[in-house]
């Protein structure tokens, strides 16, 4: 029995220039978001939303947007989900040290206690900012394995299809050459084998 070969998958290559802006997008939308939370959660006198428990701030939303960040980049490497990870605690740290010492690098103030904060305060937020690594870390990894299974892409939707068509005909190739095998072994059992002449 002759076995077709089956069509090669070939996929589109993936600009850098794209990776490099869909990291960029969404590992900034999330630093933005985390940021906005750490400050109203120390600082709820200048926030319009009180965001309550500390622990959303600290764990809730960093797991959140790293789980976002991961789904939302699960048609590239596990490799930039980790990078996007590292990218978006860094942007994330940044924007947090921005917002709380701008008015006293631009000069507007000349004391940080003129905006209602102390030192302690300060520390607060900048020791709470180190576990920000390791939970949008955990949340990349986890929406990174979301967005496989649930967002994959058009060239994975492609090649998937295309591994479900080639199963099926190889399938159905080996179901045929079943049946014929069978289907001999069964015309060898039903002739009649021919007994030696017997000598006088």
């Amino acid at each position: 029995m002759e076995q077709e070969e089956s069509s090669p998958i070939e996929l589109k290559p993936v600009k850098r220039s794209y990776v490099v802006l869909m990291v960029l997008g969404w590992t900034l939308a999330s630093a933005v978001i985390i940021t906005y939370f750490f400050f109203s959660t120390f600082f709820p006198e200048f926030s319009p939303i009180d965001p309550g428990d500390a622990g959303l701030a600290f764990l809730v939303v960093p797991g959140f947007c790293g789980f976002v960040t991961g789904a939302m980049l699960s048609e590239f490497d596990e490799k930039v989900a980790v990078y996007g990870s590292f990218i978006l605690t860094g942007m994330a740290i940044g924007l947090i040290f921005v917002v709380l010492f701008l008015p006293l690098i631009t000069g507007t103030v000349q004391d940080m206690t003129q905006l209602g904060s102390t030192d302690q305060e300060r520390q607060s937020v900048v020791l709470s900012s180190i576990f920000l690594l390791p939970i949008s870390l955990i949340g990349s990894i986890a929406g990174k394995a979301f967005g496989e299974v649930y967002l994959p892409s058009e060239e994975e939707k492609v090649s998937r299809e295309l591994l479900i068509k080639d199963t099926k005909r190889w399938h159905d190739m080996l179901q045929s050459y079943i049946r014929e095998k069978i289907r001999k072994d069964e015309e060898e059992v039903k002739e009649p084998k021919e007994e030696p002449e017997e000598e006088d």
